[in-house]
């Protein structure tokens, strides 16, 4: 008789899946992994960007059994499984369940129609949905598609998020939540519902928008084939999850209202949890939903973290099995103000209504380094702590609009990793920062949706509760010290990366 004591956790990110198994009687986790890249759309003029649907699929398949095999999991072991996905990607769809348009995050082909929206609607489009109108948004590349391909929007039988196209897959069944819903320029902040009358007046056909439930919702039961493709049940319970980063605040434990938490994965969204909507006037900042019913999210960002981070690692330390541990590891190894250096790399305060490309610089002399037989060790420190400042200036954005003063900030994601960040938050910020054990919150926010699917919590809340772990950094600042600091070991490093890779 099987206990069926496993959640699956499914994230579909910008660099790959992964899938993670966390055990409801001692909240172990387990994960498998996938990588991928987006390809360029031709004819986009670089803009545009593309989604391999076969090729995720493939990868979620492969990503999901090793996973199984890791944790030493069968089948009927898993009560249920819930998918996360990156924000502002969608999947347009035929009848017949064919993709028209696949599309990541990064896709701009709609810059025009994004300009001509800001221009005729911009702050009433704001103030009913709480985003300023980008490019990214399924609103302006539906009206690109209206305007550049007006046979594909006439064929359009639905538009979902990525996650939600996987729910199809899984379950037969097309809805959304309302965080997925909330991302596409469309949708009502306050009465978290499709706004009908922007809908009608962009001429959109309102068939093609799906249902939208509660995050956590039993969408509908594993389907034979997906079952074999993931090595799963049949009939394993499929639960709503969400967007990522709402995702991964359930995960970090960021339920109540003035809870903030940054999920520092390849971006750095920073988000407060409010227990009413809440629109920065000035456009600069995201408000949403929560995964949580009955909260919303306002949101700013710290720019391409993770992304910069990987790519400075390589510049780094080309020879590292793992470059970014070693980054990591040699910042901890720098006095405190990385030797008069300054860094900018990664490192933004959000604007949503001036979007710029990601540019950053880092400032240094020689002369204050000369003589020093590693200086690569500042140059890494300089970095970290550019991230670190901007997350407070995030914060302090947040607090503008919101007049919340924070005295913790939860933190997940890669950054998370070990306790050099986190010190270093803690250090800019001066206040206590909870990271995550392990860095999946996202995926662990998804299993959290499949365990309340599945009936085995009540609500998302009490499921965080009961498999939550988290870590206080204890480390003082004069202990990240090169007088303090171990020697870097690649090979140890490697075979810790192997449970939690970034």
């Amino acid at each position: 008789m099987t206990t069926k004591r496993w959640l699956m956790g499914i994230d579909l990110g910008s660099s790959g899946v992964r899938c993670l198994l966390v055990d409801t009687t001692s909240g172990a986790t387990f994960h498998g992994s996938r990588s991928w890249t987006f390809s360029s759309a031709k004819g986009t003029f670089g803009l545009g960007y593309d989604l391999d649907l076969a090729d995720i699929w493939t990868k979620l398949g492969d990503a999901s059994h090793a996973a199984l095999q890791i944790a030493g999991a069968s089948a009927d072991d898993v009560a249920g499984i819930a998918v996360t996905s990156l924000r502002f990607g969608n999947v347009v769809l035929d009848h017949r369940g064919e993709a028209l348009l696949a599309v990541p995050n990064r896709d701009a082909r709609s810059a025009a129609e994004c300009f001509q929206l800001s221009k005729a609607q911009g702050d009433a489009i704001l103030r009913d949905t709480g985003l300023w109108p980008m490019p990214i948004h399924a609103s302006a590349r539906l009206c690109w598609l209206k305007n550049q391909q007006p046979e594909v929007l006439a064929n359009a039988d639905c538009v979902l998020s990525l996650s939600d196209w996987v729910n199809d897959k899984l379950c037969g069944v097309r809805a959304s939540d309302y965080t997925q819903a909330g991302c596409t320029g469309l949708f009502d902040l306050a009465k978290r519902e499709w706004n009908w009358d922007r809908i009608d007046g962009l001429e959109l056909p309102r068939k093609i928008f799906p249902d939208t439930k509660d995050s956590g919702s039993l969408l509908g039961k594993l389907e034979r084939k997906a079952a074999e493709h993931l090595g799963l049940a049949v009939g394993t319970a499929v639960g709503l999850g969400g967007g990522d980063t709402q995702c991964g605040l359930l995960g970090a434990g960021a339920i109540a209202a003035g809870d903030v938490a940054s999920i520092a994965g390849t971006t750095a969204p920073v988000q407060v949890v409010t227990s009413k909507p809440t629109v920065d006037d000035r456009g600069r900042l995201w408000s949403g939903h929560h995964v949580v019913p009955g909260r919303w999210v306002l949101e700013s960002n710290g720019g391409p973290m993770g992304e910069t981070l990987s790519w400075f690692a390589r510049v780094l330390f080309p020879e590292s099995r793992q470059p970014e541990l070693r980054l990591l590891a040699e910042a901890a190894t720098a006095e405190m103000g990385a030797a008069g250096m300054l860094s900018t790399l990664g490192a933004e305060v959000m604007n949503a209504r001036a979007p710029t490309m990601p540019v950053g610089q880092i400032t240094l002399t020689h002369m204050t380094s000369a003589g020093d037989p590693n200086p690569r060790r500042h140059l890494a420190r300089t970095v970290v702590e550019g991230y670190a400042c901007a997350v407070r200036a995030n914060l302090e954005q947040l607090a503008g609009v919101t007049g919340y003063a924070f005295e913790q900030v939860r933190l997940s994601g890669g950054l998370s990793r070990g306790d050099v960040f986190a010190q270093l938050l803690a250090d800019v910020t001066g206040v206590e920062v909870v990271a995550t054990t392990a860095p999946d919150a996202p995926a662990l926010g998804a299993a959290l949706c499949g365990g309340v699917a599945a009936g085995l919590y009540p609500n998302l809340s009490e499921a965080s509760a009961a498999l939550l772990k988290t870590r206080v950094p204890r480390t003082r600042s004069s202990d990240l010290s090169l007088a303090h600091a171990q020697p870097y070991d690649d090979s140890i490093n490697q075979r810790r990366a192997v449970r939690h890779p970034a």
